[in-house]
């Protein structure tokens, strides 16, 4: 291509076109972007660098021999370039491309001093603007002086400014005042300042404060109301609030003023506070009922957990009942003073009440484990096994409680046991001669007499 070609000055996303053809046929060639590699271009007559992106090519059927390059925004950065390509292929040659810029208005700024413009549309919008960026006004109004910076007069039935919010989140109209007032309303006679209109669901006005300013300010002037509310078979004003967040917050200002001035050309309605009252507690009675039946079902908050943990944990603490299982007594040779005497727990420790009897290592659990284990089966070097049977079937008599004696008063206990399922119980004793006693509740069977047996 020799034409020169015309793109956008400093705009990325552009592209120029150039020839491939074989010098010595003269034909297309196609398939040979790849080899393409030498990449040069030359701004405002420059020495020449390299071009950024890779050679494309168009379309190998319908376009035989087109090829193009994208440009970044840096190489259309010029008033005229000019490109070499040159291709690693034998016999292949590429037009060198040129091309001058024109200014680019979508991206740029226009500075047009006019006395008047008038712009009248055949139909559809006289002018349509878009900003350029986000974050940037699309058109900016100065006033000259004392004169505005635009004036809009509606038409006959037409409203001089009709303002259309964002699809998503963006607002119709932002305003912000700097040292003087954001807008300045002055209505014709019997007309309104500002007339604001719902659509379907949405607010005809809504207000929002910041961080510490008023979502809306009003100051009445002599004679005349700050704000003035009338229902037209509606609500005059109607407030909803949010989660956690309160309907009207008032604030009374310096000593002499009220958060509410209220008064009334109807008889009896001579005090706000009594109506406001009146509706409050009708309100509380709806939702809470007479003695609190309205709430039910109320959901439990999360942040209440570590509220009534902490409490149920102190209560434990004040009870002393953290010492079962979480914190250490401070002497395991007198708990006194975690188990008080004459408790019920001193009484299961120990057999007169008093705590400090409790000897853990032979009144514990362990203690007594360990006794019956190696003492109350005996000490002795022989293993002896005893039967007690069933004088009228033959049988072993399980559950049979029985100790061995060295005297026939019964008092000197060797060893004691309880026989098992086949009436057997086995002692460790020493060799000689020893007297056992048994005993079965509800068994007769030689109960009160000993028997007198030979270990060897």
């Amino acid at each position: 291509m020799s034409d020169v070609q015309v793109i956008r000055k400093n705009t990325t996303g552009q592209y120029i076109y150039f020839d491939a053809f074989n010098e010595i046929t003269g034909e297309d060639v196609t398939g040979d972007a790849a080899n393409m590699t030498t990449k040069k271009i030359s701004l405002d007559n420059a020495a020449s660098g390299s071009l950024t992106n890779n050679v494309a090519e168009l379309d190998s059927d319908d376009q035989d021999g087109v090829y193009y390059i994208e440009l970044t925004q840096s190489e259309s950065n010029c008033d005229a370039g000019n490109i070499r390509i040159e291709s690693t292929t034998a016999n292949v040659k590429v037009t060198r491309a040129r091309f001058n810029t024109v200014p680019n208005f979508e991206d740029g700024s226009m500075d047009v001093d006019w006395n008047t413009l008038t712009i009248t549309p055949s139909s559809g919008s006289g002018i349509t603007v878009t900003s350029g960026s986000s974050g940037s006004p699309a058109v900016i109004f100065t006033g000259h002086t004392s004169g505005a910076g635009l004036e809009l007069a509606g038409g006959t039935s037409g409203d001089g400014l009709t303002v259309i919010g964002g699809v998503t989140a963006g607002n119709g109209i932002t305003i912000s005042a700097n040292s003087g007032d954001g807008i300045d309303i002055t209505p014709g006679t019997n007309q309104h300042g500002i007339y604001s209109r719902g659509n379907g669901t949405g607010s005809g006005l809504k207000l929002e404060a910041g961080t510490s300013g008023s979502g809306l300010e009003s100051a009445g002037s002599s004679g005349g109301a700050a704000i003035k509310l009338t229902g037209n078979s509606g609500n005059g004003l109607e407030i909803t609030a949010s989660a956690n967040t309160h309907c009207i917050s008032l604030s009374a200002g310096p000593v002499g003023s009220a958060g509410i001035s209220y008064s009334s050309n109807t008889p009896g309605e001579t005090d706000l506070l009594l109506m406001v009252n009146a509706t409050v507690d009708t309100a509380i009675s709806d939702y809470l009922g007479t003695d609190g039946d309205g709430l039910t079902a109320v959901p439990w908050n999360s942040s209440w957990d570590a509220e009534v943990e902490s409490e149920v944990t102190d209560s434990l603490v004040a009870h002393n009942l953290d010492h079962l299982s979480l914190t250490p007594v401070a002497s395991n040779a007198d708990m006194t003073t975690e188990v008080p005497d004459g408790t019920i727990l001193s009484n299961i420790m120990t057999k007169t009440g008093d705590t400090s009897d409790f000897v853990s290592t032979t009144d514990s659990l362990e203690g007594i484990a360990n006794a019956t284990t190696s003492g109350t089966l005996g000490a002795g070097a022989i293993s002896w096994t005893y039967t007690v049977t069933n004088s009228a079937t033959g049988l072993g008599l399980a559950d049979v409680d029985v100790w061995v004696t060295s005297d026939t008063a019964g008092l000197n206990i060797l060893a004691s046991g309880r026989t098992n399922q086949n009436g057997q119980v086995t002692f460790n004793l020493d060799a000689g001669t020893v007297y056992v006693w048994k005993n079965k509740s509800g068994w007769n069977d030689d109960q009160g007499t000993y028997d007198t047996e030979t270990v060897s």
